[in-house]
């Protein structure tokens, strides 16, 4: 699974095997991660631009654009605040198919 190896080595394969590819591709395919692979009902801001921070590797150069992607997601449903800081992905994630929604509306 995807589960197994060093965090960064395992978010890189499960983006590979997911196509994600700009900015906003890789913080959608972070949610799914955090939810799918390391079993989290939700997450926060910072845990999902950790991530993709530890698989783009460049310094925090992309950090603006991925805090410009992340609010873009909750704009568009595909994220949704479920509690102060805390946020999960919706069914209108691509990625929704990998996670339950059990108290989506």
């Amino acid at each position: 699974g995807y589960a197994e190896g060093e965090p960064a080595q395992s978010f890189a394969s499960f983006v590979e095997a997911m196509g994600a590819q700009d900015v906003a591709d890789l913080i959608e395919a972070a949610a799914a991660y955090a939810m799918a692979v390391e079993g989290r009902a939700r997450f926060t801001r910072p845990h999902i631009m950790r991530t993709v921070g530890t698989y783009l590797d460049d310094g925090g150069a992309a950090r603006s654009e991925g805090l410009r992607a992340f609010g873009t997601l909750l704009r568009e449903g595909k994220m949704r605040r479920v509690a102060a800081g805390r946020f999960r992905l919706t069914h209108r994630s691509r990625f929704a198919k990998l996670i339950e929604e059990r108290d989506e509306d």
